[in-house]
């Protein structure tokens, strides 16, 4: 039976009996794909550098976000003495960034400080740190 993904709900299907049961996981990249990094600056640009751009502790423009995410220490105070890296690739739950965007960070204040991203976005992030974080 063909059952049409939902990547926030996934549901995995019980072949025998052919019918849906929840299983909640983290589908990753095998199943849903991971974006590429162009979709995660795509989010920074429309909603993090008007902060956090070429000035600041965390400059996420197009040019060095990369550089400054992926395997480098949390910065700045308590997230500091957190010890988490800003992007641990394959572990969002272990990622300042996506902790912050989801909301559950355990140090500093959720991002942006605008309001909340968007599910889906936030959702692209997870993905992508899931998948391996790639350039």
């Amino acid at each position: 039976m063909d059952v049409p993904r939902d990547v926030a709900a996934d549901v995995r299907v019980d072949a025998a009996a052919d019918v849906p049961r929840d299983v909640p996981r983290d589908s990753g990249p095998a199943d849903a794909g991971t974006p590429a990094y162009s979709a995660v600056q795509t989010i920074f640009n429309a909603a993090c550098t008007s902060c956090h751009g070429s000035s600041g502790a965390l400059n996420l423009g197009a040019s060095v976000s990369y550089a400054n995410l992926v395997n480098v220490a949390a910065a700045g105070g308590p997230c500091a003495a957190s010890g988490m890296l800003r992007v641990t690739p394959g572990d969002p739950m272990n990622s300042l960034l996506y902790r912050k965007v989801a909301g559950t960070q355990p140090c500093g204040n959720a991002m942006p400080r605008s309001g909340p991203l968007a599910p889906a976005d936030v959702e692209i992030i997870r993905r992508w740190i899931a998948g391996g974080a790639p350039r």
